[in-house]
């Protein structure tokens, strides 16, 4: 059996309306049963000052702050996906 291999920190700005990216993210994850089957944890974080970061296991996978602007559509499930594929034992 396989295990759970990411643990996944969304840190979103909720004064600045970014709770619909956010959830609209996570739906879109966690809505694909091969990535979802590997997230053993999914958090995500109201914050303010404009922030949209995603860590995976503790590291920055995307950060508005640093880029200037939000993911394109599926940006963060490459990036998460690209930390996966690190991690996942060979089959």
């Amino acid at each position: 059996m396989q295990q759970s291999l990411l643990d996944v920190r969304l840190e979103y700005c909720a004064p600045c309306g970014y709770t619909s990216i956010a959830t609209g993210v996570t739906a879109e994850i966690l809505g694909e049963r091969e990535l979802e089957y590997y997230v053993a944890s999914w958090t995500l974080i109201p914050a303010s000052h404009g922030v949209f970061e995603v860590e995976v296991n503790g590291e920055l996978v995307f950060s508005k702050k640093a880029l200037g602007r939000h993911a394109e559509p599926g940006e963060i499930r490459t990036a998460i996906l690209a930390k996966l594929n690190q991690l996942r034992p060979a089959e």
